[in-house]
């Protein structure tokens, strides 16, 4: 019975719920996708409207219990992962002490850093952001030299971004992501004062900083060609 209803769930010819309809998108190389903040098909498949429908309600419902029982990280990582900012922008007000620990977490986890700068440097510059750091981050910051060197891989016109590395092999490999003849890593120097946070959640030894402080002396080292 169970085998016989997840068939059903995956071809069936059941409408898209509303709901969910009005973020279905045209993607150039995947074709229709469905990007709904707690719903993701990419790339969408009309035989699959039913599952699409039973996700949709079954989170609603999650959503509604993490927030009577202020489970605010519940919340917040039932959204799709380029939503949880927005999530959590909803709900800032309310969380309390778990506020820079909420944002550790959304930060480490983001991939669409850059989608949402503006908000991002808004939160990044309050005077309380260093809390995003666990004891060991902080002591790892304070034993480190100063000034720093810090490396940046990214793709060229995003070089002022807000995250970069101790580690140039790091910035190498992330700069690599980049190919098609896009991807640098870009060489930089910052004094510890200037440091948002240093992170290690991700084992990338990630410096946050804002652009503005960031002096890129030597400043593209390397450039991947296109393969």
């Amino acid at each position: 019975m169970v085998v016989d209803d997840f068939a059903h769930l995956i071809d069936s010819d059941d409408p898209l719920d509303p709901e969910l309809e009005c973020w279905l998108f045209a993607s150039p190389k995947l074709g229709k996708v469905l990007q709904h903040p707690l719903v993701y098909g990419v790339p969408y498949f009309p035989r699959s409207n039913a599952l699409y429908n039973m996700q949709l309600k079954a989170k609603e419902a999650d959503l509604k219990e993490a927030l009577q029982n202020k489970k605010w990280g519940s919340y917040i990582f039932l959204h799709e992962r380029p939503h949880r900012l927005s999530a959590f922008m909803d709900i800032k007000d309310s969380v309390g002490d778990e506020y820079w620990g909420l944002v550790r977490h959304i930060w480490i986890d983001s991939e669409n850093i850059w989608q949402h700068l503006s908000q991002w440097k808004k939160i990044l510059a309050h005077p309380n952001s260093a809390s995003m750091m666990e004891d060991e981050e902080k002591a790892f910051l304070d034993a480190a030299p100063d000034p720093l060197t810090i490396y940046r891989g990214c793709i060229r016109k995003n070089r002022q971004g807000l995250s970069w590395t101790l580690n140039a092999d790091i910035a190498h490999k992330l700069g690599h992501r980049w190919n098609r003849g896009k991807g640098v890593v870009v060489k930089g120097h910052c004094f510890k004062k200037d440091v948002i946070a240093y992170l290690a959640g991700r084992d990338e030894q990630e410096i946050i900083i804002l652009p503005k402080n960031v002096v890129q002396g030597e400043s593209v080292v390397a450039v991947f060609p296109r393969s």
